[in-house]
């Protein structure tokens, strides 16, 4: 009872637990937005364009993907836990720091 009470007032439930997936779109898309903010002048310069949100979460997908594939590969195998916080790592990650 005391465990659930202390996840529930943790630090960790506030920063590692979203409410829904439109929240999720809303982060991805404010990262993107801020780096091609911080990036834009370089990439007028060099005739450069940006990805979307939506392009840079598929590449996540993507390698993240073949980054369990090759986590598979081991012998003796990764542990089940080791590659469920290796995705939680790559995820929240990639959330809040653009692919790009």
């Amino acid at each position: 009872d005391s465990f659930i009470h202390m996840f529930h007032t943790s630090t960790q439930r506030k920063s590692w637990v979203f409410s829904s997936q439109r929240d999720l779109s809303h982060i991805r898309a404010e990262t993107n937005a801020l780096y091609c903010q911080k990036h834009s002048d370089d990439a007028v310069k060099k005739g450069c364009q940006f990805l979307t949100s939506s392009e840079e979460q598929s590449l996540c997908q993507y390698y993240m993907k073949h980054l369990i594939e090759f986590c598979k590969q081991f012998r003796p195998p990764v542990p089940r836990n080791v590659l469920g916080t290796v995705a939680a790592y790559f995820k929240r990650y990639y959330l809040y720091t653009s692919v790009m």
